[in-house]
C-alpha cells in the first residue's frame, strides 16, 4: 500500500508540474488567489462582460479616461459599440468613489453631474451606463445582473477599477448572495487596479474582501504615461487631433466637462489626464501606451 501510495502522489506530483511549466510557456501568469490558482486570462470581447467603473469624484480625470476608454473599444474591439454583442456585455458605471469621499472625508461632494455629458456621449449608445451616485442599491443589482448573464455563459467579468473598490466589492456580495447556484470563482472576476490613492480611499475590508474574491491585478501607476500637464504644445496638437477624428463627439464633450485649461488656471498650464485607461489597456492586452502614441495610433 505504501510503495502504490508514494506512486500515486509522484503521478500527481508530475502532472501539476506539467500543467505549470505549459502555463509558463504559454506566458500565461498565474497566482494564488484564497488559496486557489487564478491564471489572468485573455479578454474576450462579446463573452466576457467588460465592467468600467468610473468614481468622477473628486477630481475630473474620468472624463478624459471615458473618452479614450470609448476610443480604444472602437478602434480594438470588432465592430466596436456596433456590435449588439459586445454591448451586451459592457457595463458601465458612474459614481463609483468611495465612502470617504461619499460619507465625508477628503474632499467631500466633488462628484460634478457634467459627468453625466461625457457618460452619455461615451456610452449612449453603446449599451448605455448606470448612475451609482443616487442610485447606489439599484446600481449594484443592475450590475449584478449583468455580472450574471456573463457568468452563467461561461464569460468571466473584467473590472476596470477606475476609483476605489467599494462599488465592486458590493457588487460581488451581491451575485454571491442572489445567484448561489452559480457557483461563483474568484478567477473568473478580474480585477484591475493602478492607483494608491484609489486603494487607500476604499474601506480597508471592502478592499480586503475583493483581493479575497477575485483575481485582483494591480499595476503600475498609469500617471507617468497617460497624464501630461504642462506641455502645452503637445496638449493643444492632442486637443485639436482628438476634435478632428471620428470620436470627435465624445472628446469634445470630455473637453467640456474637463477642460484642458482647468487645471492651470492661475499659471496658464493646461492637461490632458486620461491615467484611469491603464487599466483598460492592461485588459486589452495593449500594454503601457502613452498620450503621444495613442493620438498617433488613433487619431
Amino acid at each position: 500500500w505504501f510503495i502504490s501510495g508514494c506512486h500515486r502522489l509522484e503521478r500527481r506530483v508530475k502532472r501539476a508540474s506539467a500543467m505549470w511549466f505549459a502555463l509558463l510557456v504559454l506566458g500565461v501568469a498565474v497566482k494564488e488567489v484564497n488559496g486557489q490558482q487564478c491564471s489572468t486570462p485573455k479578454y474576450r470581447p462579446g463573452v466576457d462582460l467588460l465592467a468600467l467603473h468610473y468614481d468622477h469624484a473628486p477630481d475630473k480625470d474620468d472624463g478624459h479616461s471615458a473618452a479614450l476608454d470609448r476610443t480604444i473599444i472602437d478602434s480594438t474591439v470588432k465592430k466596436g459599440c456596433k456590435s449588439q454583442q459586445f454591448k451586451k456585455r459592457l457595463n458601465a458605471v458612474s459614481g463609483t468613489y468611495g465612502n470617504r469621499v461619499r460619507k465625508g472625508g477628503d474632499r467631500p461632494n466633488w462628484f460634478d453631474d457634467g459627468s453625466n455629458a461625457v457618460m452619455n456621449a461615451a456610452f449612449g449608445d453603446c449599451g448605455g451606463w448606470v448612475k451609482a451616485r443616487k442610485n447606489w442599491n439599484e446600481a449594484v443589482r443592475k450590475s449584478a445582473k449583468k455580472w450574471k448573464k456573463a457568468l452563467k455563459n461561461g464569460g468571466r467579468v473584467f473590472v476596470k477599477e477606475g476609483g476605489p473598490s467599494e462599488f465592486t466589492a458590493a457588487v460581488i456580495r451581491k451575485v454571491k448572495s442572489k445567484y448561489p447556484w452559480l457557483k461563483y470563482s474568484k478567477c473568473k472576476v478580474i480585477v484591475v487596479q493602478h492607483s494608491n490613492w484609489n486603494e487607500n480611499q476604499t474601506d480597508e475590508k471592502d478592499l480586503k474582501y475583493v483581493k479575497k474574491n477575485a483575481n485582483y491585478v494591480r499595476i503600475k501607476d498609469a500617471n507617468p504615461y497617460l497624464r501630461v500637464a504642462g506641455d502645452n504644445g503637445f496638449i493643444n496638437k492632442f486637443k485639436n487631433r482628438a476634435l478632428k477624428s471620428k470620436f470627435a463627439k465624445v472628446w469634445r464633450a470630455a473637453f467640456k466637462y474637463y477642460s484642458v485649461v482647468d487645471w492651470g488656471k492661475k499659471t496658464g498650464e493646461k492637461i490632458v489626464d486620461a491615467s484611469d485607461t491603464g487599466e483598460l489597456m492592461k485588459i486589452m492586452g495593449l500594454g503601457q501606451m502613452s498620450l503621444s502614441k495613442c493620438m498617433n495610433k488613433y487619431f
